[in-house]
């Protein structure tokens, strides 16, 4: 897997701010919210606590892309996908509890 993580220069100008202890790890785009149904749907009673690591797979389907380039010359390329199905697995609830109760 590949880090999404921000290095301290990237994080530095990713939030404008004057030191890189205070910017953010990781960009807006790398946050995902799961809804209540969705997190039973995935077995979960309740949400896990935070600081709980869990590994995502998922499968996204690409539903749009697009290059903008500013007057400048710099071009910003972005993909926007949509996650089709997904499993969350870790410090969660297991299969068999999930199936079988």
């Amino acid at each position: 897997m590949i880090s999404t993580k921000m290095s301290k220069e990237e994080a530095k100008e990713y939030a404008s701010v004057p030191s890189a202890e205070n910017a953010p790890a990781y960009s807006y785009g790398t946050c995902l919210c799961l809804d209540d149904e969705l997190l039973k749907r995935l077995g979960f009673d309740e949400p896990p606590p935070v600081g709980t690591v869990l590994t995502l797979n998922a499968k996204v389907t690409v539903t749009s892309t697009g290059v903008n380039q500013q007057q400048d010359g710099d071009k910003e390329a972005r993909c926007d996908m949509q996650i089709t199905d997904m499993e969350l697995t870790g410090e969660g609830p297991n299969a068999a509890s999930v199936l079988y109760g």
